[in-house]
């Protein structure tokens, strides 16, 4: 393994100490040998030659932080043996994770602390009535000059809420919130009229969002997507630009100078909708995307958060349908975690869950699988996450033939997982030909029923361990 690693990465072949590591590269190669075989799973996980790279670069999930500096999720795993064993669904306990809240709750904010203001003037009015008004026009008649005097009442709006509402929702989220700078009843009621919400933590008006948007949130009760991204991670296949924050470091304050400071934008607008979702906020999101949404990689607390908001809220009604974490770097820890959160009933109704690019290796998609299997076996109903699911994309991950193998003898003895399954994501994981041969002979005995209902099942294999056409073959 240490050959490996010296191979891979030429700079570990060097004895001596330089400027970057205080150590030699033998000990360090040493370090990190000893990490990943703490970190493995099992011994096949450990001794997995192709997924040793990516297994490397999984490590920066286990920097402790937040949530995990108190409780780590592998408390959560006893090893028996030479494996870890999750624990039963009724052991956990979502208190662990605790929630932030404000005290200080700004109720109301202008339209010139919104990241989406254009105006540079905040409109005021003395009353939230809208009062007659005196027009006094000259008019040509007869060549003399009288006033004409009209009211005109704008009752239109005030009593079609709905129809304006309806128009407005072709608009996108940040369209719609400048409009509160109008009048009193954009005012008052343009954040009830949101139904989409897109926000993009690389954006600089987003400094100034960070503080309030959980009132935001709050206002906007309508809200059924919402989407958390970050433009800074465009371009990196990681999800992110940097392992950590700037510090105060020589280092750190000399590139201070070229670069302007990082006050984790993403980490604290996704903090703040955790915030949101403990306080009963969006009641009736049926879509949440967090796409790389964090600065550094050992963010990912955040999202474990967000999820338990939701997951503690058992009068929630299951609204959410869409469910995508995508590059959130979460890891093996904070996945197991996820998995049992998942057991909650509001999301039980979730027909697509994304957890693409998030270092899943074989103990998460273990926690995972045994998800889908406890809630089709524990219910009798078809109201079930394993029955609902329809899309599951793995892709970019750490999956192997063992973590294949083990999803396709949970589908095989049980066909309540899963049944309606038409789209699952793996490429570009480390799947060989005998994972694939697992899969397909479970999908094949599914396929006549499905072809009869009119769909099929669509498998991505693509950058595996095999060539496509071979998986294309075994798949077919």
């Amino acid at each position: 393994m240490i050959s490996r690693l010296q191979r891979l990465h030429p700079a570990l072949q060097s004895r001596r100490p330089s400027d970057v590591t205080p150590i030699s590269s033998s000990q360090l190669v040493q370090r990190i040998e000893l990490m990943l075989f703490k970190s493995a799973y099992s011994l096949e996980e450990y001794m997995n030659v192709c997924s040793l790279e990516r297994r490397v670069h999984a490590l920066v999930t286990q920097f402790n932080s937040g949530v995990f500096q108190n409780v780590s999720p592998l408390a959560t795993h006893k090893r028996v043996g030479s494996k870890r064993v999750c624990p039963a669904s009724t052991t956990l306990d979502y208190n662990f994770l605790n929630t932030p809240t404000e005290d200080n709750l700004v109720k109301r904010w202008s339209s010139l602390t919104s990241p989406f203001a254009q105006s540079p003037r905040k409109k005021t009015r003395k009353s939230a009535e809208f009062q007659p008004r005196i027009l006094n026009q000259p008019t040509d008649v007869s060549m003399q000059k009288e006033c004409v005097e009209t009211t005109a009442v704008p009752s239109f709006l005030i009593t079609n809420v709905d129809l304006v509402g309806n128009v407005l929702s072709y608009l996108s989220g940040d369209e719609i919130w400048r409009y509160r700078s109008l009048n009193r009843f954009f005012f008052n009621h343009a954040p009830s009229m949101i139904s989409s919400l897109i926000i993009d933590a690389g954006k600089e008006q987003c400094r100034s969002l960070q503080q309030h948007f959980k009132s935001l949130l709050v206002q906007c009760s309508n809200v059924k997507t919402l989407v958390i991204r970050n433009s800074h991670n465009d371009g990196h296949k990681t999800g992110f630009s940097r392992i950590l924050p700037l510090t105060d470091s020589p280092r750190s304050s000399a590139q201070s100078g070229t670069q302007k400071p990082t006050h984790l934008i993403g980490s604290a607008l996704v903090t703040e909708l955790a915030s949101a979702l403990s306080s009963n906020a969006l009641l009736k999101l049926e879509s949440l995307e967090l796409i790389a949404p964090f600065d550094c990689a050992a963010e990912g607390d955040a999202t474990v958060m967000c999820l338990s908001a939701l997951a503690k809220n058992l009068d929630r009604s299951p609204s959410l349908k869409h469910l995508k974490l995508e590059s959130n770097i979460l890891g093996d820890e904070r996945l197991c975690v996820i998995a049992h959160l998942l057991e909650a009933p509001c999301f039980r109704n979730i027909h697509s869950l994304m957890l693409r690019n998030n270092f899943m290796g074989e103990a998460s998609s273990h926690a995972l699988w045994t998800l889908l299997f406890n809630s089709a076996r524990s219910s009798q109903t078809e109201d079930t996450l394993a029955h609902r699911l329809q899309m599951l994309d793995l892709g970019r991950n750490i999956l192997t033939d063992g973590a294949i193998l083990r999803l396709a003898a949970l589908m095989n003895l049980d066909r309540r997982v899963m049944p309606h399954l038409e789209n699952l994501q793996l490429e570009e994981n480390f799947i060989g030909s005998l994972g694939f041969q697992g899969i397909a002979r479970v999908l094949s005995g599914r396929n006549g029923a499905l072809v009869r209902s009119g769909t099929q099942v669509f498998v991505g294999c693509e950058k595996n361990c095999v060539p496509v056409e071979h998986v294309r073959e075994i798949l077919n």
